[in-house]
């Protein structure tokens, strides 16, 4: 749960490579390994990454999390 406040700061972080402001929340590295496409066994991609879904459209590459709960739902495209 959170504030529309604290999603801009999450994704401010990500964009920033782990830190939000002045502060380090995670290493650039988690951040990367956050984003990284993942694969079955087989070795073809899955379509998501260790925080949320990848797709690509006519602007290209973009990353999305969704979430829901009894009388809401959300989602984040960045």
């Amino acid at each position: 749960r959170g504030t529309p406040s604290d999603i801009t700061h999450f994704l401010q972080m990500y964009l920033d490579h782990g830190r939000y402001e002045e502060i380090r929340i995670l290493k650039p590295e988690t951040v990367t390994a956050m984003l990284t496409m993942q694969t079955s066994t087989d070795g073809s991609p899955l379509g998501l990454s260790l925080s949320g879904w990848i797709g690509k459209d006519e602007f290209g590459k973009y990353y999305y999390h969704d979430g829901n709960a009894e009388g809401f739902e959300t989602a984040m495209r960045f």
